[in-house]
C-alpha cells in the first residue's frame, strides 16, 4: 500500500537464519593458519624444504577458506625465505663439492706440468747427443747419488735448471725452501755445480737429498753402457720420481706423498704412474733378462746398470 514501508527480511550469511533489520550479525575474526606460522619460522631457522612445502599447503588452505583463515603473507615469507634457504644450501654443497676435487684438480696440474719439465730434461739428451751416462763409480761421478748425476750434466749438457731435480710439492722440498738453515732449492748457472762439474761450495746435504730422482747409469763393469743401442732392444726406465719400491709402490714420503710417481723411459716417453704393477697386478716394465712383465724398476733396467738415489741408498 502506498505510504507504507515493507521491511525486509534479512539472513544470516553464516548459519543462514531471518534476523531483524536493525540486527547486526557478529563476523568472528580469521584465524591465523598454523602452517603459515610453521613455514615462516622454518623458513627464519634454515630447514628450506620444510618451509616451502608448508608455504604452498597454507596458502592454499587460506584461499579455500573464503576469509575464515588468515596468514597467506605469512606463508608468502615463508616460501620466499624457504627458497633463499634453498638457493644458499645449493651453493653451498656445489662449493663443497669443487672445494673437495680442487685439491686433486691441482694435483693434475701439477703432475702435468712436472711431466713437461722432465720431458724437457729428455730433449736436453738428445739436443746434447748424449749416448752414455756417467758410469756409478767412475771418476766422470763426483759422487755416486742423484747430486753426483746432476754435476755430471751441469758439465755435459751445460745444464743449469736446478730447479728440474726438485717436485716444488714435495714435504722435503717444502722444508728444504721454509727452513733457512737448509738452504733453499739451489739458485743460479752454480747452484748445484760449477761449468766444470764440481759441486757448488754451497750446496749442502739437505739439497742434495732433497732431490726429487733417481737415475739409472751403468756400472763401471757393464758391456753395454750406449743408451741409444739399448734402447733399439727395447726402452727401459733412466729417470723416475724416488720412493719407487721393488714391489711397485712408492713410499709415503715420496714427492708426491706415495700417490704415485712419473717415469722416463730411453725412447723418451714419460708417463705417470699410480703404481707400477700395473692394471694385470703384473707390472709395466720388461724384464731385461726375462722379457717378461715385471713391477721391480731395477729388473727393468740393463744388467750390470746400477741406480744413484739422493741420498746415495739403494731403493
Amino acid at each position: 500500500m502506498r505510504g507504507e514501508v515493507i521491511e525486509a527480511i534479512a539472513f544470516c550469511p553464516h548459519c543462514g537464519a531471518p534476523t531483524s533489520p536493525h540486527q547486526v550479525s557478529p563476523h568472528p575474526a580469521p584465524r591465523t593458519s598454523g602452517m603459515a606460522i610453521a613455514s615462516l619460522v622454518c623458513g627464519i631457522l634454515f630447514i628450506p624444504i620444510v618451509g616451502i612445502i608448508l608455504g604452498y599447503l597454507a596458502r592454499s588452505h587460506v584461499r579455500r577458506s573464503q576469509g575464515a583463515v588468515a596468514g597467506e603473507g605469512m606463508a608468502l615469507a615463508g616460501l620466499i625465505l624457504g627458497y633463499v634457504g634453498l638457493g644458499i644450501s645449493t651453493i653451498g654443497v656445489l662449493a663443497a663439492i669443487v672445494i673437495a676435487n680442487l685439491g686433486d684438480v691441482t694435483d693434475m696440474a701439477e703432475v702435468e706440468a712436472e711431466k713437461a719439465t722432465i720431458k724437457s730434461f729428455y730433449n736436453t739428451v738428445m739436443t746434447k747427443k748424449i749416448a752414455v751416462f756417467p758410469s756409478k763409480g767412475s771418476d766422470d761421478l763426483r759422487e755416486n747419488t742423484t747430486a753426483g748425476f746432476a754435476a755430471w750434466f751441469r758439465k755435459r749438457a751445460d745444464f743449469i735448471y736446478n730447479e728440474f731435480w726438485y717436485v716444488e710439492s714435495a714435504e722435503d722440498v717444502i722444508e728444504l725452501v721454509e727452513d733457512e738453515d737448509k738452504g733453499g732449492i739451489p739458485t743460479g748457472a752454480s747452484g748445484i755445480a760449477r761449468s766444470d762439474g764440481s759441486f757448488s761450495s754451497d750446496l749442502n746435504q739437505f739439497q742434495k737429498r732433497a732431490m726429487s730422482y733417481c737415475v739409472a747409469v751403468p756400472s763401471v763393469s757393464s758391456a753395454k753402457k750406449n743408451i741409444r743401442s739399448l734402447r733399439n732392444g727395447g726402452s727401459f726406465p733412466i729417470l723416475w720420481t724416488k720412493g719407487l719400491g721393488t714391489d711397485g709402490e712408492w713410499v709415503g714420503d715420496s714427492p708426491w706423498g706415495g700417490k704415485g710417481g712419473h717415469i722416463l723411459c730411453s725412447n723418451g716417453d714419460v708417463k705417470w704412474y699410480d703404481s707400477t704393477r700395473g692394471y694385470d697386478e703384473k707390472g709395466v716394465f720388461t724384464d731385461s733378462e726375462t722379457a717378461e712383465k715385471t713391477e721391480n724398476v731395477k729388473n727393468a733396467i740393463p744388467a750390470d746398470w746400477e741406480i744413484l738415489t739422493p741420498d746415495g741408498g739403494d731403493i
